[in-house]
C-alpha cells in the first residue's frame, strides 16, 4: 500500500507477517500535475501569511496595586495581563495623594503649632507656661519642635501665695503720721499691704512764762 507523509512516500505490506513490511521509501518530486509528486500524488499546500505574535492593547488609566505602585491594565482578552509595575508618585514626603492614579497613602501627621505665650501667676490668681497646640490634631506641647507632649492640667500654674515682709509700726508725731505694725508681700508686683496710717497726734502746747500770778 502506498503511504506518504509531508516529506517522503513508501510501499507498506498489509500482511501482518510480512518481512519486508516497508520498502521504496523516497522523498517526494514535484513533476507531477501542479507541482504534485509524481508517485504518490502529494502535493505540499502553499504557505500561509505568516502568524503574527499578539500585541496586548492597555488602559491609559493607571491601576493601583496597594502602596506598591501601578500599572495599566491589559484591555485586550489577555486581561490578567498589564504594564511593569511603577512607583507612586509624590510631591514630597508628606504628600498623601499619588499624582497619576490617585492612590491616597498613609503618611506621619504632621503637626501645625499655635504658640500661648506664658500668663504669670501672680500671689493669688492662676496663670499658665507657654505651650504649643495642633490645630490638626489638637495635642499640647512644651516645646515649639512637638518633642514634648503634655496634658491639658501640666499647662496650669498655681497662685504663688504671699510672701510676708513684716513692718514695725510707728508712733505718729504732733504732725506726723504714724501706723501700725503692717505686712507686706515681697513678690515683684504685688500691691499687697496690710498699712494702716495713724494720724498725728496734734497736741495743744501752752506756754509758760516764768511768773508768779
Amino acid at each position: 500500500m502506498q503511504k506518504h507523509n509531508e516529506t517522503e512516500h513508501w510501499q507498506e505490506c498489509t500482511i501482518a507477517d510480512c518481512s519486508f513490511k516497508i520498502k521504496d521509501r523516497a522523498p517526494h518530486d514535484t513533476v507531477g500535475e501542479k507541482g504534485a509528486c509524481s508517485v504518490c500524488g502529494y502535493r505540499a499546500l502553499p504557505p500561509g501569511p505568516p502568524e503574527v505574535p499578539h500585541q496586548h492593547t492597555y488602559s491609559e488609566e493607571w491601576t493601583a496595586v496597594g502602596a506598591s505602585g501601578h500599572y495599566h491594565r491589559a484591555t485586550c482578552e489577555h486581561s490578567e495581563e498589564h504594564t511593569p509595575l511603577v512607583p507612586h508618585t509624590y510631591n514630597d514626603e508628606w504628600d498623601e495623594t499619588c499624582h497619576d492614579c490617585n492612590y491616597v497613602r498613609v503618611v506621619p501627621h504632621r503637626h501645625t503649632l499655635v504658640e500661648t505665650e506664658e500668663d504669670p501667676a501672680t500671689c493669688t490668681e492662676y496663670g499658665s507656661i507657654a505651650y504649643w497646640t495642633c490645630t490638626s490634631c489638637g495635642l499640647i506641647y512644651a516645646d515649639s519642635e512637638a518633642i514634648q507632649e503634655i496634658r491639658s492640667e501640666m499647662i496650669i500654674v498655681n497662685p504663688l501665695g504671699h510672701k510676708f515682709v513684716g513692718h514695725p509700726e510707728q508712733q505718729p508725731t504732733c504732725t506726723e503720721p504714724g501706723w501700725e505694725y503692717y505686712e507686706t508681700c515681697a513678690n515683684e508686683g504685688c500691691d499687697f499691704t496690710t498699712y494702716k496710717e495713724l494720724p498725728p497726734s496734734h497736741r495743744t502746747i501752752y506756754g509758760y512764762s516764768g511768773k508768779e500770778p
